[in-house]
């Protein structure tokens, strides 16, 4: 009996969280998509040049690139913004268990955030959401990759196979 009870709530969190996920992917356009090994390798090896102090990762999904961004730059400060519930928690409790002091998780759209606080923003997003992130452009670095900026020209751009990446000198 114990065993079918547990069974039936591990089964409404697992559909829970399921529904959750496709709720905020239908909401923001995107589900949360973890950016691969190679391309966050060579992102963080970009972002060195610029010796960043501050550093966002704007749609932050379950934190691969803002984990990677707090371990490469441990004299810098992280903010992680996200709005899925989901990825938030499990960001949250890796935070928990890892030793990154200078990382900040955010359940917040980042189109309400101020770009031009942080020497380094980062975000891998659709078409749609880089369209709206160019009408919000503040003076900072931007580097995205697969999806360019519309209307913007990148200062720098590399490919890691097929992927894309680019960087952006905003003007604010």
């Amino acid at each position: 009996m114990v065993y079918t009870v547990v069974q039936g709530i591990v089964l409404i969190v697992v559909i829970l969280s399921l529904l959750s996920i496709a709720y905020f992917s239908i909401k923001n356009g995107i589900t949360p998509t973890p950016t691969n090994t190679r391309v966050k390798k060579e992102v963080l090896s970009l972002t060195k040049s610029y010796q960043p102090m501050k550093v966002a990762d704007f749609g932050a999904g379950f934190g691969t690139m803002a984990f990677g961004f707090a371990k490469t730059f441990p004299n810098a400060r992280v903010d992680a913004y996200e709005t899925s519930w989901i990825p938030f928690f499990l960001m949250k409790a890796r935070l928990r268990m890892s030793d990154h002091a200078n990382l900040y998780i955010w359940k917040k759209d980042f189109f309400h955030v101020d770009s031009s606080q942080y020497d380094v923003v980062f975000c891998y997003l659709y078409v749609d959401a880089m369209t709206k992130l160019r009408n919000k452009a503040s003076p900072t670095r931007l580097i995205t990759h697969t999806f360019a900026l519309p209307g913007h020209h990148p200062e720098k751009q590399v490919s890691i196979g097929v992927t894309p990446i680019y960087v952006y000198k905003m003007e604010g």
